[in-house]
């Protein structure tokens, strides 16, 4: 992911919620993984993991859980968050969750520079134009006649592999980001997707072609940049409309079903 700079430290000062570095120009306290409102009452955005999970930290027998952008679970008096993400990722060791992570490496950096993200840029979670243009080619050239929808899923499964730091999901030896997931390999030689090298995937890369399938993945690729992935999976079928085989799930490895968006199905790793 790509992060500009934020605002300078001499300009933060440390006398937010929880003895945390408050935004001068938000208003808002920085806890390393967001922000949070003091005046809300919660953070502004919602809590998230570097493993691709449905509700992240959520217990279900604890329905508080269940809000992602509560702090601590709306008890503020006897419990602290200290790192931004809910309460129960407190007890880990620290960084345990963000290992890999590129987005908290980034942080991490940032914060050892002085300067942790504004809120704004966290919202944001830009990819750099040629990561647009290669996840666009990369679902172009899945569904040449996909929804912009539909676009937005495949581009969020790629951006989810990048962001969970796993490097099963690039060749060996190199570095997890866009660039290598989008381009890696399977232990047969074949592309992990199979449309990138591709007539269509070419095309789109020397110039999105005129038509509509062309400009939803481009329009796709925009969104995300701006406001994230729009789903938690880690792998995709694209079929006509049926229902993937069994086969065809199988060679995913070990995942599950996790949901559909028109034409593409979604899974994410492990038993449902």
């Amino acid at each position: 992911m790509h992060f500009t700079r934020s605002t300078r430290p001499s300009q933060r000062a440390r006398s937010g919620q929880a003895g945390k570095q408050r935004d001068s120009e938000s208003g808002l306290d920085y806890f390393g993984a967001r922000y949070d409102s003091s005046s809300l009452g919660r953070f502004i955005t919602a809590d998230w993991s570097s493993v691709p999970v449905a509700v992240p930290y959520a217990t279900l027998t604890n329905p508080q859980s269940l809000n992602l952008y509560t702090y601590v679970g709306n008890n503020p008096v006897t419990d602290v968050d200290a790192d931004g993400h809910a309460k129960e990722a407190n007890q880990a060791a620290p960084g345990s969750d963000c290992e890999g992570s590129m987005e908290c490496e980034q942080q991490a950096q940032q914060a050892a520079n002085g300067t942790p993200p504004t809120a704004q840029q966290q919202n944001q979670n830009q990819l750099t134009p040629g990561q647009q243009r290669l996840v666009g080619a990369l679902a172009y050239s899945e569904t040449t006649t996909g929804t912009q929808a539909e676009q937005e899923a495949i581009i969020s499964v790629v951006v989810n592999r990048a962001d969970s730091g796993d490097r099963q999901y690039v060749n060996r030896g190199q570095a997890v980001n866009v660039e290598n997931v989008a381009n890696a390999t399977a232990p047969n030689g074949q592309r992990e997707f199979q449309g990138v090298g591709g007539r269509n995937f070419n095309a789109f890369l020397n110039g999105p072609p005129n038509n509509p399938g062309a400009r939803n993945a481009a329009a796709a690729a925009a969104n995300i940049s701006q406001h994230g992935p729009t789903n938690h999976a880690t792998a995709f079928l694209v079929t006509r409309g049926q229902a993937p085989t069994q086969r065809q799930v199988h060679n995913l490895g070990h995942v599950h079903f996790v949901g559909r968006v028109g034409n593409v199905f979604l899974y994410a790793p492990g038993t449902q």
